[in-house]
């Protein structure tokens, strides 16, 4: 009886310790980033973004170097920190559509 017990326990530990977490792979010039799906701070910084950049056109023409800042705490929160200084030499327009590429991918892949 007592193993039977120990054998139950260890079975509810296993599913405990069995989270499923959602994340996906996406490849950029060759290196590969993890985005993690579960992670709440990357849903609300695509969400902040989008609210601060995309549905206000005229922060996009007025202050561009805010704008690309943002960029990169949206690419660095999105796929680790580093991210974009492994991509990006400096300031870029690329950046800005790698967020909004970004916020594509999280939305067709978890809405």
């Amino acid at each position: 009886m007592k193993e039977n017990t120990q054998e139950m326990n260890q079975v509810e530990n296993q599913k405990i310790d069995e989270t499923i977490t959602l994340s996906l792979s996406i490849v950029i010039d060759g290196i590969r980033f993890e985005m993690d799906l579960d992670d709440p701070d990357v849903f609300k910084a695509l969400l902040e973004f989008k609210e601060n950049h995309n549905d206000h056109p005229a922060n996009i023409e007025t202050d561009v170097d805010g704008l690309l800042d943002d960029c990169a705490d949206v690419i660095d929160t999105v796929l680790g920190e580093g991210t974009c200084s492994k991509l990006f030499k400096g300031p870029d327009m690329k950046m800005y559509l790698l967020v909004n590429e970004l916020a594509k991918i999280y939305l067709d892949n978890f809405m």
